[in-house]
């Protein structure tokens, strides 16, 4: 067995199954590696974009866009991506409306597959973009139902600055998203995005549902027919993975 291989995969195993934000020197003493081979075999994971460092006071590592992209085509036929592609399409024959699948990846939102709708002006989003959490609709989706004790971290991880004067306003929003059961924002140019988590039967997101339309297409009262529908294809398939619960939101949510 080549060691450099099995330590490399080691490594990747012990950062992905750990609670906690994880350093280099945390990798190295749980696998008992002397400081030049962790360094080594880490740095080549970040050369090559497998891992990337989130946080430069700390170094803390997690995975990077690479590893993610190889990881799409095995977790291709997970039963929750599965699930909620099923959801997507069936939501984009439903209302007419293009809908856009994203997956939670640690601390970020990363899509992975886009559904036209049928009407016949559907928004041109050749690439599908990447905004942080605080931005999208659906990250604040994602963390709306986020555990309380992983929801100022997740915050944190997609600060920017200026963000540190929109605490208060952040909350507020987070408490209107679980009250509606979906997330509206407008991070893409005349577009709306109407967003609503799939949760794993734990309770935990993982996956989100989007429609994406044109704002001139909806006003107000279109806004919470859409959100009404896409809460209920989130939750038709949250329930599929094994989720109990009445609504994909569990009152009471104290975001503070």
């Amino acid at each position: 067995m080549n060691k450099t291989v099995e330590r490399a995969i080691l490594a990747l195993e012990y950062i992905a199954k750990s609670k906690q934000p994880v350093t280099m020197a945390d990798v190295r003493n749980a696998l008992g590696l002397p400081k030049s081979t962790a360094s080594e075999i880490l740095n080549t994971l970040i050369d090559m974009d497998i891992l990337k460092i989130g946080n430069q006071d700390y170094a803390t590592l997690s995975a990077g866009t690479r590893l993610y992209e190889i990881s799409a085509s095995f977790i291709g036929k997970n039963d929750l991506i599965t699930v909620s592609s099923e959801a997507g399409v069936a939501l984009a024959k439903e209302t007419g409306k293009m809908v856009c699948m994203s997956l939670f990846n640690g601390d970020e939102i990363v899509p992975f597959e886009k559904i036209g709708g049928v009407e016949p002006m559907q928004p041109q989003l050749n690439t599908m973009p990447k905004f942080s959490l605080r931005e999208s609709a659906s990250g604040k989706a994602i963390l709306a139902a986020s555990r309380q004790d992983r929801l100022q971290w997740l915050l944190d991880k997609n600060s920017a600055p200026g963000d540190e004067d929109r605490g208060a306003g952040i909350f507020a929003e987070l408490a209107q998203v679980a009250a509606s059961g979906y997330a509206i924002s407008h991070e893409l140019p005349e577009l709306c995005s109407i967003a609503a988590p799939v949760l794993q039967a734990d309770g935990v997101p993982l996956v989100s549902l989007c429609i994406i339309d044109f704002t001139f297409r909806l006003d107000a009262a279109e806004q919470r027919r859409l959100g009404n529908k896409i809460e209920v294809a989130a939750l038709g398939a949250s329930r599929q993975m094994g989720y109990k619960g009445l609504r994909l939101y569990q009152e009471p949510r104290n975001f503070n």
